[in-house]
């Protein structure tokens, strides 16, 4: 048995014609063979984003900077500490709660407590923001309540989070396609669809199930504005083709063959 390439040479422009109806064909099997389909990955879907986000606002004409999780408020910050407003506070307290998780830091790893003389929400000994005096005079609380409530608002946002994203992968996992049946191939003849010879072997591949049904391939010749002519190959469940063919739907030709007596 030896591999045969069979063409015409009927100049540049015919080979391109043919090239773009074989491509056609191929790709109108594979929709109608039901073979598996290649998937390609959305880039954007796989794109992690940061839990943490930062929201500018004015109150009472006022800069707040609100850290958010998943757009649900978990704390605000309204006063200018260390020379920073309370924007730039914000984003600073992101940052550092966004690295955190990055780094693998559980939700219940956030703490109230005081660090340097100060109440602070921490993780793992880092300060992620600290409850000054005047913040949590204007809250009407003390700085260590305040901390505790920070602390018991973020880690339970991240928590939310932590599972709706496990949720999120867990559905996606299942969506994954996953053949109903192994798939399989084999060697069977090739038959003219007009005239009933045997011109050679072809590969079929497929379901298992679909593959066993295959007695041959049917070869059709037809013919491209009357000067070229195209071979299209199917398979089917008979030994020869009959006024109707027996399409196996499911099964596709994957290879072609020559037998030299």
């Amino acid at each position: 048995m030896r591999w045969s390439q069979r063409a015409r040479a009927w100049g540049g422009t015919v080979v391109a014609v043919l090239v773009s109806l074989a491509c056609g064909i191929l790709f109108r099997s594979m929709l109608h063979t039901g073979s598996p389909s290649v998937v390609f990955a959305d880039k954007s879907a796989e794109a992690k984003t940061d839990p943490v986000e930062v929201k500018a606002m004015t109150v009472d004409g006022k800069e707040v900077g609100v850290i958010t999780v998943n757009d649900r408020e978990v704390l605000r910050l309204t006063t200018t500490l260390a020379g920073l407003s309370p924007l730039e506070r914000a984003n600073i307290v992101a940052r550092r709660v966004n690295t955190a998780v990055a780094g693998g830091i559980a939700p219940a790893d956030i703490q109230a407590k005081q660090m340097n003389g100060m109440w602070s929400v921490t993780a793992a000994n880092k300060v992620l923001v600290t409850a000054d005096p005047e913040e949590a005079r204007r809250g009407g609380t003390t700085p260590a309540a305040q901390a505790r409530t920070w602390a018991d608002s973020l880690s339970k946002s991240l928590e939310k989070q932590h599972v709706s994203s496990d949720q999120a992968g867990s559905q996606h996992a299942a969506t994954v396609w996953k053949p109903e049946e192994p798939y399989d191939d084999k060697w069977v003849p090739i038959v003219s669809a007009l005239e009933g010879l045997k011109l050679g072997v072809a590969r079929v591949n497929g379901p298992r199930s679909k593959v066993k049904l295959v007695q041959a391939v049917a070869q059709i010749e037809t013919h491209f504005k009357d000067f070229v002519e195209i071979d299209v190959y199917l398979p089917i469940s008979t030994n020869v083709p009959g006024e109707k063919l027996d399409i196996v739907k499911g099964a596709a030709v994957t290879g072609l063959g020559d037998i030299e007596l």
